[in-house]
């Protein structure tokens, strides 16, 4: 049992250290709000945490969002193999005058 123990403590240990890693987009929060009419930004920095060498491997969708009207609407950042999904949300942001 102890034996099992090392063995199993030990893949644990060294598997990192191989270089086989999952790979993931790290955003910077799940959904985003901007105000009704304004410009989405298209700078994958403002969504992601990663070096420069990494955001320029990745591509970004946000043509699903529509600024003229009001809603929460689906976005993507790809890279390589993997998605991640992340909400943009128009709303209206600015107090009345």
């Amino acid at each position: 049992m102890k034996k099992l123990f090392l063995a199993i403590f030990a893949l644990c240990t060294l598997l990192p250290l191989t270089g086989c890693k999952e790979r993931y987009i790290n955003l910077k929060k799940d959904d985003f709000k901007i105000n009704i009419g304004e410009e989405v930004s298209t700078d994958l920095s403002d969504y992601v945490r990663a070096n420069k060498k990494l955001l320029e491997k990745m591509t970004l969708d946000v043509s699903a969002v529509d600024v003229n009207r009001f809603g929460t609407y689906e976005c993507s950042i790809t890279y390589e193999d993997t998605v991640t999904y992340f909400d943009i949300t128009v709303t209206d942001l600015e107090a009345p005058e």
